[in-house]
């Protein structure tokens, strides 16, 4: 079995500007991401082919977005009616948010599927053993691999995050005024719906990466794509089933608090930690 050099620095790999995509401000825009996430590392490249083109979210778009809704939130403790006018001029968005959860759900599975079928496809090859004789560090590799199918999907997931920070005032804002009325809960229901509306926005960010470190893992366990396929999307959606049920019991609205903002962001970030780990100690021990 290959042995993983350590490198104290993973060199420059990147490819010159060209084969498909010669805009040097699409370039400077991929160098703002971690060298394992980037377009031009090879062994994104590898997996991307013809989705080489695949946008950015707009950042500051979004932050803007966030931002103007937190306001808006704010605003209502000296207007009270702004968050009733919110919550009616935004009934629209009961019928295009199904559509976004459909497409984030199959994009979702599709970074699982993608990943996982990445990993099985290298260590089939003893691609993976090649791999690893390259000063890249095994993490950097299996980040790539996640990298690359996360990329695949940038197309659905750039519009499934605009339209959600666009859309998930309105519901958000009749979910906890209902739970908590603003007559009685007066700062802590803006501080629920301020909070919900920046978490359904970051953790758009934070979940394809834990998914796709669940296929990498399951691509690292199972010999077989349907099985490790059929791993990842049973891990993911076991994450959902756990993540949503504490939604469904009675909490003092502090508890809420963490259970729907905080937790979202803490949980799928160590999930993929854990799971890198693990496929790591895998792999490294074969």
């Amino acid at each position: 079995m290959a042995r993983d050099f350590q490198a104290p620095r993973q060199p420059s790999v990147e490819l010159p500007i060209g084969e498909g995509v010669t805009d040097p401000a699409f370039w400077e825009l991929d160098r703002r991401l971690p060298r394992w996430a980037r377009r031009s590392n090879p062994i994104v490249r590898r997996h991307l082919g013809g989705f080489l083109s695949a946008p950015l979210p707009e950042m500051d778009t979004l932050a803007r977005i966030v931002i103007v809704q937190i306001g808006l939130v704010a605003v209502s403790l000296l207007f009270p009616a702004l968050l009733e006018i919110t919550a009616l001029v935004g009934m629209v968005s009961f019928v295009a948010l199904p559509i976004c959860m459909g497409m984030y759900v199959w994009s979702l599975f599709s970074i699982s599927r993608d990943a996982a079928s990445a990993m099985i496809d290298e260590r089939q090859s003893q691609a993976l053993d090649t791999l690893r004789t390259t000063p890249i560090p095994l993490p950097s590799i299996l980040l790539s691999k996640i990298a690359a199918a996360i990329w695949q999907q940038a197309f659905n997931l750039d519009t499934i995050i605009l339209a959600t920070a666009v859309l998930s005032l309105a519901p958000i804002t009749i979910e906890i005024a209902t739970l908590y009325p603003p007559e009685k809960h007066v700062l802590a229901t803006r501080l629920l719906i301020a909070a919900g509306v920046a978490t359904s926005t970051l953790r758009l960010f934070i979940e394809p990466l834990m998914v796709g470190a669940l296929g990498v893992l399951a691509g690292s366990v199972a010999d077989l794509k349907a099985s490790a396929i059929t791993w990842a999307a049973l891990l993911s959606g076991s994450y959902f089933v756990l993540i949503n049920l504490p939604r469904f019991i009675p909490l003092p609205w502090s508890y809420r608090l963490v259970i729907e903002s905080a937790l979202p962001l803490a949980l799928p970030l160590l999930i993929a930690g854990g799971a890198l780990f693990l496929a790591h100690r895998l792999l490294t021990q074969e």
